[in-house]
């Protein structure tokens, strides 16, 4: 039997976020795609049955269960004792490590809601999640940006907007002190209060969507649904707590939340994380580490093809790889059992078990995670099924599928079916395999670029490229990368007379706007017209193969 409070409605509800009701949730919980529990409540249940065994491990240190407890009920409490409330929204960048990690469940933990940005957002990005999630704090860590200042980016955000009343320095032991105008989130004896103690269908993080509008949108994820997710992912991979994960992206991403922290705090295992990715040293680290289950979203797996005579390191722990696509190549190279998968931060994901066929593992990005997950494929911006065989538009719902954004009817408006099903914009075809319903990924319908596992859309590029004095009109589509999948690449159409601006010129006047460095353009191709279809419309398509083209006539040049 549920205790009442599992299902009924949040403690701290938000007026801006739309709530399952209490007969939904009470229909997940019975099925067990929601789970009676949040996530500082998988802290301390983990810490009670694993209290010395090693939750996370990066360059710097090892942390036992009972030492990550502590260690964020303590900057939980120092963050309610300077002022913040239970519900309080805060933007959050920070990187890969134990400090993150910390950092990330105090925030948890004290019913705070964390706005998952990436550290390499600026001004552009930052003021419009400011604006949109209302956040009173922002959280940085220092060094999480490489040599960015990010402490005096949060002073300067502040200025701008004085709602963001809060300014949070996550570093632990030994680290550089935080500035006098700074709550320090450790250091020093914290406040001896109790922790206030979210319900299970609490809001646990706002997590963001790229997407093809110009301003990230904001997704509420919640405790039970969350970790539900997280636990059957854990179930999708086998994982126990004899595994040991390996991650090197920023633990606030999504995917290291739902695919690598959460899982491993639900099933006591050991978080092995790397500030910076290197392939011999992260070859090296599994070799040390003993890790058994790792991954990408990003340029790591080109990288690791990269790496001649892979087998000087002891890779016999990995039982296996997951990654976006190439797991054929990664399998071969690397002699680990590999893994295609995809995912998309609006609530589902897909990945074969790792006891799949190779041509599952191999040829298609897997099925559904949660059992209870309904999928269609249908015609990109309609409603009917996409012929047999033939590629369509993923919709799907679920236990976890996106309710609303905070803060955009007309996104939300625009992303579902009439029946409830949301629009992934990413197209895929349908096989049966191994008696299984499997779905390979064909591409995207959205205007989005996918650089290095983070997608944006081109609508803000676009909109401050047509800014520039030398720039009468400018799109902006993916070109083919090995390494990252896609770099930016801008065709631009010159006013008269004006010379076509470089690439650093074009940076730089970026950059001055506030724009993430990784979203810059790193090719212009100035052009004497946009090519259109037959109904008058951009036809992007032929940009992306007028590029492709350019760069491989380039590449078979002796």
């Amino acid at each position: 039997m549920l205790p009442e409070e599992s299902w009924r409605g949040p403690r701290h509800p938000l007026a801006d976020v739309d709530y399952a009701g209490d007969a939904e949730a009470r229909r997940w919980l019975d099925a067990g795609a929601w789970l009676p529990l949040t996530l500082g409540e998988a802290v301390e249940r983990a810490a009670r049955e694993r209290p010395h065994a090693t939750a996370i491990a990066d360059e710097a240190s090892r942390i036992s269960y009972g030492e990550l407890e502590a260690r964020s009920a303590a900057a939980a409490r120092r963050l309610l004792a300077a002022g913040l409330e239970p519900g309080d929204r805060v933007l959050v960048q920070v990187g890969i490590g134990a400090t993150a990690v910390v950092a990330l469940l105090g925030l948890v933990r004290a019913g705070l809601v964390p706005v998952c940005a990436v550290p390499q957002y600026r001004a552009y990005e930052m003021g419009a999640l400011a604006r949109r999630s209302g956040a009173r704090g922002h959280l940085v860590e220092p060094g999480a940006a490489g040599s960015a200042d990010l402490v005096a980016f949060a002073r300067e955000l502040r200025d701008a907007h004085p709602s963001l009343e809060r300014l949070v320095v996550a570093g632990g032991p030994g680290q550089q002190p935080a500035p006098d105008d700074a709550l320090a989130l450790e250091g020093g004896d914290a406040p001896d209060a109790a922790l206030p103690a979210p319900a299970p269908r609490d809001v646990v993080t706002f997590q963001l969507s790229g997407g093809t509008t110009g301003v990230p949108k904001v997704i509420p994820r919640f405790h039970a649904e969350y970790l539900g997710y997280a636990a059957a992912w854990a179930d999708r991979i086998a994982l126990t707590p004899d595994d040991v994960l390996l991650w090197t992206l920023p633990v606030a991403h999504n995917a290291g939340m739902l695919c690598y922290l959460v899982p491993t705090l639900l099933r006591g295992a050991t978080l092995v994380l790397r500030r910076r990715f290197e392939a011999e040293n992260f070859l090296a680290t599994i070799a040390r580490e003993r890790v058994t289950v790792t991954g990408s979203i990003g340029p790591i797996t080109p990288r690791l093809l990269d790496v001649e005579r892979p087998d000087r390191h002891d890779l016999s722990s990995v039982r296996l790889f997951i990654t976006l696509n190439r797991a054929a190549h990664v399998e071969r190279h690397l002699g680990v059992r590999a893994t295609n998968m995809f995912g998309i931060t609006e609530g589902v994901v897909t990945v074969a078990a790792p006891d799949d066929s190779a041509q599952a593992r191999h040829e298609t990005v897997g099925r559904l995670v949660s059992a209870h997950d309904e999928l269609r494929i249908l015609v990109p911006g309609g409603e009917q099924e996409a012929a047999p065989g033939e590629p369509g538009e993923l919709c799907f719902r679920g236990p976890s599928t996106l309710r609303a954004y905070v803060g955009d009817a007309d996104a939300t408006a625009r992303a579902f079916t009439s029946d409830g099903f949301f629009r992934s914009g990413d197209l895929v075809c349908a096989h049966e395999l191994d008696g299984r319903l499997h779905v390979s990924f064909e591409g995207r319908a959205k205007d989005n670029i996918d650089r290095g596992g983070e997608k944006f859309g081109t609508e803000e590029i676009e909109a401050l490229l047509a800014e520039h004095p030398a720039i009468q009109e400018a799109r902006v589509v993916g070109m083919p990368d090995p390494y990252l999948g896609e770099r930016v690449c801008a065709f631009a159409i010159l006013r008269p007379g004006a010379p076509a601006p470089s690439v650093e010129q074009l940076g730089a006047f970026l950059l001055a706007r506030g724009l993430a460095k990784f979203k810059l353009p790193e090719r212009v191709e100035p052009v004497a017209e946009m090519p259109v279809t037959r109904v008058g419309k951009l036809d992007r398509a032929a940009l992306r193969a007028r590029i492709a083209e350019t760069l491989a006539t380039e590449a078979a040049r002796p």
